[in-house]
């Protein structure tokens, strides 16, 4: 991967050195660097710093845009005297798995200080939705137009807009709104945990427990919440624990074969993980992993790609293709009711899964964590330090195997991690000290907004 990158990154710089000249060979390759291009999602899957590739691409991305017409930058007149601060908050729609990162800052936003404005691209109707809205002062639904709805965010005279959703995607409608200068501050959000690289974003939110490194990985400025820098509302999970009766034998498993799972996004299931799953059915003959993708609708066409991907990868390792299911179960609820038939939650890295090993762990499922260097890679390892669970927690892939496979085979050890985990997730801890996390929080967007 780090080889893949540089590659990027050297096609970039050629790029960039002729984006001024006339030869059409260059404006197509900078074309399909903001329109064709998947996404960047390949710079969560490396332990090195992705700060200037990602510059560099978006560098090519803001030419392009302002080739075509669109106004990035924006002057706003000197900010008046306002009983409160103006803040907005961007989502592409109010609920998923993202919003849980959102809502302890959103829920705890002092409305005596500050005048919370919401927006979305679209209005879902969803629960989550309009528990958002009565959190702020106004919902903005945004034209489906790209230059109207910078036109209305721009109209709200905002002091700090803070972009809580995913810009992994190269150019897609998320990307190309937070290109623009939407209010006089703009903040990147660890909702999307690597810099953006966009010249007008000006911040971006992370924590000291999550980013010992942030001074190296950002086009922005660092700015620093409460540790641990994660916080989860435990009532919000268990609202939403809605999952159907499922029996093993509904998905193909036997009863007496060890179930590992790994719940997340397609674009996190890197190669060297796959290879720690294959190393540990060699190892264990009546295991079976279970894939479940938490995706994107745009991403879940791609998952037959993925099956014939990992299906090869079987037959090259010696395998029963029949050992890995890839689901395609649709909806959290399916996909909490496969993980309550499962012994044991295998965390995707170096793309860390969070919040799905916050639900994994209050069903009492022991995980295998691996331990990471930057921001994406170290939400889940800083998850498990704070509630006590260290030695859950790898130092590199065989030692990820190996702790795999001793709760699997160790019973044991499994029931006494079950039972440390149940204690943890019951006793007080920062992780879901939601008025802690959120009061401090206020200070330090406020301080951002004077």
């Amino acid at each position: 991967m780090d080889i893949y990158i540089a590659r990027f990154e050297l096609w970039f710089d050629e790029i960039l050195a002729n984006l001024d000249g006339r030869n059409r060979r260059y404006a197509r390759a900078a074309h399909l660097v903001t329109e064709k291009a998947r996404s960047h999602v390949f710079a969560y899957l490396t332990e090195r710093s992705v700060q200037e590739p990602i510059t560099k691409a978006r560098r090519i991305h803001a030419h392009m845009m302002a080739r075509d017409g669109h106004a990035l930058a924006h002057e706003f007149p000197e900010a008046p005297k306002r009983a409160r601060k103006r803040i907005g908050l961007y989502r592409q729609r109010w609920s998923g798995t993202e919003l849980m990162f959102v809502l302890p800052i959103l829920r705890h936003l002092d409305r005596t200080v500050f005048e919370v404005v919401l927006f979305a691209d679209e209005s879902d109707g969803s629960d989550e939705e309009e528990m958002c809205k009565g959190y702020a002062d106004s919902f903005i639904e945004l034209p489906v137009e790209l230059e109207p709805a910078v036109a209305v965010a721009r109209a709200q005279d905002l002091d700090l807009i803070v972009i809580a959703t995913f810009l992994a995607h190269a150019s897609d409608r998320r990307v190309q709104f937070a290109m623009h200068r939407l209010a006089r501050r703009q903040a990147n959000y660890f909702t999307s945990p690597t810099t953006s690289g966009m010249p007008n974003m000006d911040l971006f939110l992370t924590a000291r427990a999550l980013d010992p490194q942030a001074a190296d990985d950002y086009s922005e400025v660092a700015v620093m919440l409460p540790d641990p820098g994660l916080c989860f509302d435990r009532d919000y999970f268990e609202e939403l624990w809605r999952p159907p009766a499922l029996g093993r034998a509904e998905i193909g498993i036997k009863e007496d074969e060890i179930l590992f799972i790994c719940t997340g996004a397609l674009a996190k299931l890197s190669a060297m993980q796959r290879n720690c799953w294959y190393a540990i059915l060699k190892r264990l003959p009546h295991a079976r992993i279970l894939a479940t993708p938490i995706s994107e609708a745009s991403m879940l066409a791609h998952l037959d790609a993925v099956r014939r991907t990992v299906a090869s990868e079987l037959v090259d390792a010696g395998l029963d293709q029949a050992r890995v299911i890839v689901s395609d179960a649709r909806g959290s609820d399916m996909i909490r009711a496969h993980a309550k038939l499962a012994d044991v939650f295998l965390n995707t890295f170096p793309f860390g899964g969070s919040a799905s090993l916050v639900e994994d762990l209050l069903f009492g499922l022991p995980p295998v964590v691996m331990r990471g260097q930057r921001l994406a890679s170290r939400m889940a390892e800083v998850i498990m330090q704070e509630l006590g669970l260290d030695e859950l927690v790898a130092d590199d892939p065989q030692a990820f195997v190996d702790l795999a496979c001793r709760l699997a085979e160790d019973h044991d050890f499994r029931r006494t991690m079950r039972a440390r985990i149940k204690t943890a997730m019951e006793k007080p801890s920062r992780i879901f000290d939601m008025a802690r996390f959120g009061g401090e929080a206020n200070r330090v967007l406020l301080g951002l907004t004077r």
